[in-house]
């Protein structure tokens, strides 16, 4: 009775230390896989590809890719490079970027409004006009009244869901860093 005994507690502690280590690589697994959405490897090429050692990296998987490639097609080779790459340069490269302009700024807008415009009325007053005039368009100058106030609010609202990937996105955020946050 005592083998059966030794026997069944030997098989019940392998049983349990196998379920153990079962939950342990479900919920800690050594290679874990990124994987993204075709925007988010965009963003990626689009953020590293002037380096030569990522378009290097890339050449590995597609040799056709260059600095000079679409985002399209750039993302397609991003996309076959990270996915299963666990070495340290695909742990630099391939990781979440912001998609939008909210995102990337990660800061609120400014509370006063006055204050702002009257910090930047006088610089790049030609787009600075032309940017509020989508907003409000009957506006004839930037000044410190309540139509510019008002309408840079609005300009500055509207383009927090710019998507980075876009050609402008970029372009964009330079303007909303400069124009609606706090310094």
């Amino acid at each position: 009775m005592s083998a059966k005994l030794s026997l069944l507690t030997g098989l019940g502690a392998s049983v349990g230390g196998v379920g153990v280590w079962g939950i342990y690589k479900l919920t800690n697994p050594k290679n874990e896989v990124k994987t993204f959405t075709d925007e988010e490897y965009q963003l990626i090429f689009k953020k590293f590809k002037s380096e030569s050692t990522f378009i290097t990296s890339l050449q590995t998987k597609i040799p056709t890719i260059t600095n000079s490639s679409t985002n399209i097609e750039g993302g397609k080779a991003t996309k076959a490079w990270c996915v299963g790459n666990d070495s340290l340069n695909a742990k630099k490269w391939c990781i979440q970027l912001p998609k939008t302009i909210r995102e990337k700024i990660n800061k609120s807008l400014v509370t006063d409004w006055a204050a702002k415009v009257k910090s930047i009325k006088d610089t790049d007053k030609p787009n600075l006009l032309n940017d509020l005039k989508t907003i409000k368009s009957d506006l004839s100058a930037v000044s410190e009244d309540e139509n510019s106030r008002n309408a840079l609010k609005g300009w500055c609202e509207s383009k927090l869901d710019t998507r980075l990937i876009n050609d402008d996105g970029d372009a964009i955020y330079t303007k909303v860093e400069a124009r609606c946050l706090e310094k």
